[in-house]
Formats: structure tokens, C-alpha cells, sequence
């Protein structure tokens, strides 16, 4: 193992690094009060300021914390200068810290939807802008985190609206802890809509050839498997889409699929033998499409797509 060589005190040219902290190493304050220390440093006194020459600068005794009042107000990168006395003779150094300072709300506005604006939908995206002159901003929709911020743009991809008035708290807070909040009103309303969301199942139907002519079944046959995965489409975004799964005196479900823009993603259990495979889309309205499919579920047979692995749900055929 190579040995690290230390620090001699008598060597002017191995000396340990000057260390400066601010605030306990805050990158950023929101305050032009800050604290000043010097860890592992012996002297007597402390000078302190913003300018090499300390014009302006105070001198104090030297304790584990010193205070220190920055001058001005002037929101950014602020530079601290420290030279360590021992008697009036003996000095350290110049020392040197950075902090940034920021006491200014990030700005924030220009949402959509716009403040009033109606609509009908179940829920709505949220966006806007969000920047702040100093440091980065992070943003909060109704106490919880935005789904991501980009160019000074934020966006909250599902905000689930209840009937009439929803009010949308909408918060910036910047690196410092400055805090900026706006209020957004979105009006679900669903007077006169009576068209409900379709919903079509991507679905293979059993069919017989005999001969030169191809039988079709309103059936669908699988596997051993009970776990049967779905895709369709619906004309709704914000639909509630979910499945029911019926076989004689037995029910499963409700199954919640997964929406994304017109594309239906979900899975059900089967029950062994027939299954009435009911698929429902509901919008905010109320309005409901409904459509029925039979799924045999045929566990005299073994179906499994083995490679590519992907989810290896199994069972279909």
C-alpha cells in the first residue's frame, strides 16, 4: 500500500488546503446573514468581507460560528473574503468561499388550461412556465411534484377533475426556499354530453376452414393460462376504461386498463371453460359503451411463446 504523505507545519511549501464554509456548505441563502467558519484553524481574529482589500470588511474575534452581513442585495454568485490573524504580525492567507445568494420567488404562470376555461374531460394535463433568475425551480401541483420541468415548462400529466369548479394550487419553489404560488380554476362540466367513449378489443376469433371456405366463431380460444392480456383502442383519452369477466354463477373484476391517448392495455383472470369477457368505457358524463366477447379458457391444451421472453404471461393462442 502506498503511504500518503501528510502536511509539514514547517514547510511553507506543504501547507493544508484553506478551508472556507458558509452556512454549514449552503450552496445557496435566502438571507444576507450568514454564518462564517473555519474548521481545524487556530488565531485570534478574523477579518471578513466582500472585497480583497476588506474595504468595508469587520474584523471580529475568532469563534467556531462568526456572523457576517453581506452588502447590498444583489441576487447571484456572491464571493466572501477571510484573512486570519494571530496578534497584529502573523496572517493567514486570503481565503475564500462562495454562495449564491437568491431572495426573489421564481416567476411562474402562463398555464394551460386557462384560468375558467370548461371542459368535459375526466382530467386534464396541467402545464405552464416556471423559471427563476438564479437557480433551478421545482414545481408542485396540489402539494405533489410535477412530472417533469423542461426549458422553464412544467407538466402534470393527470389532474383528475371533480364536477364544477376545481381549484388547482400551483407551486414554484426555487434552490433557496423562495416559494412563488398561483391559483388555477378548471370547470368540469358535462351539460349536453350524451356520446359515451368507444372501446374495441383487439381480439382473435376461432375459426374452421372446410374446403375453400373459412368458418368464423364469435369465440376466442386459449390456453391452460387464466391470465389473458388485452389491447384496443377507444376514441376517449380520459375514458375509465375496466373489464369484467363472467362464467356462470362466478365473477372477476372489476380490471382497470391502462389508457394512453386512443391505445387500451389491460389483463384479466380467466376461469376454467367459458368466459364472458365484458368491456366498459366511461367518460365524466356517465355515458358508458359496453361490448361482450366469449373467451374459452381450454386447459386441456398448453400454449406459451417461449422467445422473444418478454412478459411471459402465456396461455394464448
Amino acid at each position: 500500500m502506498k503511504k500518503q504523505k501528510g502536511f509539514d507545519p514547517l514547510s511553507s511549501s506543504s501547507t493544508p488546503p484553506l478551508v472556507l464554509e458558509i452556512d454549514r456548505h449552503a450552496l445557496y441563502t435566502r438571507t444576507t446573514n450568514i454564518l462564517v467558519s473555519f474548521p481545524g484553524f487556530v488565531a485570534e481574529h478574523a477579518a471578513i468581507g466582500e472585497i480583497e482589500d476588506f474595504t468595508n470588511g469587520i474584523m471580529q474575534d475568532l469563534a467556531a460560528n462568526l456572523p457576517y452581513g453581506m452588502k447590498g442585495e444583489s441576487n447571484g454568485t456572491r464571493q466572501v473574503y477571510v484573512r486570519l490573524y494571530r496578534n497584529t504580525v502573523e496572517q493567514s492567507p486570503l481565503i475564500t468561499g462562495t454562495i449564491i445568494f437568491d431572495n426573489v420567488a421564481p416567476s411562474i404562470g402562463d398555464f394551460s388550461p386557462s384560468n375558467g376555461v370548461p371542459t368535459n374531460r375526466r382530467w386534464i394535463m396541467v402545464t405552464g412556465a416556471a423559471t427563476d433568475a438564479v437557480s433551478a425551480v421545482r414545481v408542485f401541483v396540489d402539494g405533489k411534484w410535477s412530472d417533469g420541468i423542461s426549458e422553464g415548462r412544467f407538466r402534470y400529466d393527470r389532474y383528475m377533475l371533480e364536477t364544477g369548479t376545481n381549484r388547482v394550487q400551483v407551486t414554484a419553489e426555487d434552490m433557496a426556499g423562495n416559494v412563488a404560488t398561483q391559483f388555477l380554476d378548471v370547470v368540469q362540466d358535462t351539460t349536453g354530453d350524451a356520446t359515451a367513449p368507444s372501446i374495441t378489443l383487439d381480439l382473435p376469433k376461432d375459426y374452421e376452414i372446410i374446403g375453400e371456405v373459412t368458418n368464423w366463431f364469435n369465440q376466442t380460444t386459449f390456453g391452460t393460462n387464466d391470465l389473458l392480456y388485452l389491447k384496443g383502442l377507444t376514441d376517449d383519452e380520459t375514458a375509465d376504461v375496466r373489464f369484467m369477466v363472467y362464467a356462470q354463477d362466478q365473477t372477476n373484476g372489476p380490471f382497470s386498463a391502462v389508457v394512453t391517448v386512443t391505445q387500451v392495455w389491460g389483463t384479466v383472470h380467466l376461469f376454467p371453460g367459458s368466459n364472458t369477457l365484458q368491456a366498459l368505457a366511461s367518460d365524466a358524463a356517465g355515458n358508458t359503451s359496453t361490448n361482450f366477447h366469449t373467451i374459452i379458457r381450454d386447459t386441456n391444451f398448453f400454449f406459451e411463446i417461449t422467445y422473444p421472453y418478454g412478459d411471459r404471461g402465456g396461455g394464448q393462442a
